[in-house]
């Protein structure tokens, strides 16, 4: 049937165009929240614009990267033991977006939290 449709070159790379489409409206968001005073939720937006951007790199980078965030975020929400020894560490496994959020920019300063947005 994809042989039919002419399309089974470009069948591999959906993928990485709806990642790079991500990516771009992210980037966008961060700057709406940014000009709108939203600095904490514009810099979430960046993490997660940084994320959909290295998931669009093709040729298997993608792939790789999508499924490692989806093997590092089955453990999300599930208590962890840092915060024994460091009183700052969350007391439960991040999503991998927390993790970059927090790698690009700290933590949230407003007690907001980064999961939960679009």
């Amino acid at each position: 049937m994809w042989e039919s449709l002419n399309v089974g070159g470009a069948l591999p790379f959906v993928g990485t165009i709806l990642n790079g489409a991500k990516a771009v409206t992210h980037a966008g968001m961060a700057g709406i929240d940014y000009l709108s005073g939203q600095g904490e939720d514009s810099k979430d937006h960046l993490s997660m614009a940084a994320m959909d951007a290295v998931k669009a790199i093709p040729f298997g980078v993608g792939t790789a990267a999508t499924l490692g965030e989806l093997a590092y975020d089955t453990h999300a929400g599930r208590p962890t033991e840092e915060h024994l020894w460091d009183p700052s560490a969350p007391a439960v496994q991040q999503t991998a977006q927390q993790d970059v959020r927090e790698w690009m920019f700290g933590r949230r300063t407003d007690g907001g939290h980064a999961q939960g947005l679009w």
